[in-house]
């Protein structure tokens, strides 16, 4: 879950206990294992290393596979 980047500490704190909560309630965590989601609390400078991580990484894959935006928003046609 992400909040504005304006977003009051207290706030946050408060929005990731209710969701940890949630996150711990059976019916909760087996919808969401059924959808193959399995969930992890974390916040302020783990969630933003995580997410940094995944931009480096998701980043080189990219490059790597020369992947380049489409100009238009039509589906290619080009790949089998």
């Amino acid at each position: 879950m992400l909040a504005p980047a304006k977003t009051s500490k207290d706030r946050v704190s408060q929005l990731s206990g209710w969701f940890a909560a949630a996150t711990q309630v059976a019916e909760v965590r087996e919808k969401l294992v059924v959808q193959g989601l399995y969930p992890v609390v974390t916040c302020g400078a783990d969630f933003a290393a995580d997410l940094h991580r995944q931009y480096v990484d998701y980043g080189r894959v990219i490059r790597e596979a020369n992947i380049k935006a489409s100009k238009d928003n039509r589906p290619r046609t080009d790949i089998p």
